[in-house]
């Protein structure tokens, strides 16, 4: 069981994120950074997409400017960086994106999906209005 946090907006209804890492921005991310930047643009998260995207740019900067060196180690160190922080950042800041937007966190709940889990705070309301 994972731990959920499902919020809920007046009109667009139930979100639920995932407390902890986020393992498919792990995997992308190690695969392409670019992925990492995906996955921020698709969650609206723009000015972490903006931000990732030119602090990916000095780190390619960094490591083909002569491939060699300090250069070579700030831009590895900038890649690595790049990959883990989304990772292990991405859901928190999802979540305070929902709340940035109008969201408010209705429940915090065991689940095995993000779907299991607005299905049960779904059920739980409405057995509340009961």
């Amino acid at each position: 069981m994972k731990t959920f946090q499902v919020y809920k907006h007046p009109v667009f209804g139930l979100e639920a994120v995932k407390v902890g890492v986020n393992w498919p921005v792990f995997f992308l991310g190690m695969i392409i950074t670019i992925g990492s930047i995906a996955w921020m643009l698709v969650c609206k998260l723009w000015g972490k997409a903006i931000l990732w995207f030119v602090l990916w740019a000095i780190a390619i900067i960094f490591t083909w400017s002569d491939g060699q060196g300090i250069s070579l180690f700030v831009g590895s160190v900038g890649y690595f960086v790049l990959w883990l922080v989304p990772a292990f950042k991405g859901n928190a800041w999802l979540a305070s994106n929902y709340g940035s937007r109008g969201y408010e966190l209705v429940n915090i709940i065991q689940a095995m999906t993000k779907d299991a889990a607005i299905g049960e705070t779904v059920r739980q309301q409405s057995s509340e209005n009961n």
